[in-house]
């Protein structure tokens, strides 16, 4: 976890049911950041303001992790887009940066999903293995 001088960071944690009925904690942080005309070194939101940017933080999340699957949330992590989200959601509130999603633990795995995540593997090494066959028979040929 890291720190900025003269600004506020905060956090946010928040256990949600996900579409596959597990449970989910997803930890998210972010700091504030200065306006576009500011001439003020210090860029610190008021206790109100971060009550406010948690509220939109904690409804972004809830949205996006009950309305996705497991592979779509990884994409999303990976690619940063929730905290994009939370920026631009925010931006009316206080200008913020570095807003990350650091950490989501599953708490409750879901009944039955080992059939799906075993189909998830075989998805991922189809290619693989179909592109390792062409160049045998190629080979052959």
């Amino acid at each position: 976890f890291f720190f900025f001088k003269q600004k506020t960071a905060y956090e946010m944690l928040r256990s949600l049911v996900g579409s596959e009925m597990c449970i989910r904690d997803s930890f998210c942080t972010g700091f504030t950041t200065k306006g576009p005309n500011q001439r003020k070194r210090t860029s610190y939101a008021r206790h109100s303001q971060v009550k406010q940017i948690r509220r939109k933080m904690m409804d972004i999340m809830t949205k996006e992790v009950t309305t996705s699957t497991i592979t779509e949330l990884i994409k999303k992590f990976n690619t940063e887009s929730i905290g994009e989200q939370i920026e631009t959601a925010c931006k009316q509130i206080y200008p913020l940066q570095n807003v990350i999603v650091r950490k989501v633990k599953t708490l409750r795995k879901p009944k039955g999903d080992i059939g799906k995540l075993q189909e998830l593997h075989d998805e991922r090494n189809m290619p693989a293995i179909l592109e390792e066959d062409e160049a045998k028979n190629l080979l052959k040929s």
